[in-house]
């Protein structure tokens, strides 16, 4: 979680298994819309990229929603496929 002046404003997650998996997950990038465009979830990004560097992970994935693209682009990650996503709608 991504505190600036006592507010959370910007999250992340960061999923791998330690011992049998080279490959970590980001899921949760989320920043409060009036904290946008400040660098938080760049630093939350670079936060968790160099936690899973010290875990010795050798590859990092994540889904991205269109409006956070840039941000992964512009830290070095390349699409690798497009997802179909699915809604179950109860009526």
């Amino acid at each position: 979680i991504g505190i600036y002046m006592g507010t959370a404003v910007c999250t992340i997650s960061l999923s791998f298994r330690m011992a049998s998996c080279k490959t970590a997950f980001i899921y949760d990038v989320c920043t409060l819309e009036h904290a946008r465009r400040k660098g938080f979830a760049t630093l939350m990004l670079h936060h968790a990229l160099k936690e899973a560097y010290l875990a010795g992970i050798e590859k990092v994935a994540l889904q991205g929603e269109p409006d956070g693209v840039g941000i992964y682009r512009k830290q070095g990650f390349v699409d690798q496929c497009e997802i179909e996503i699915h809604e179950y709608v109860k009526y």
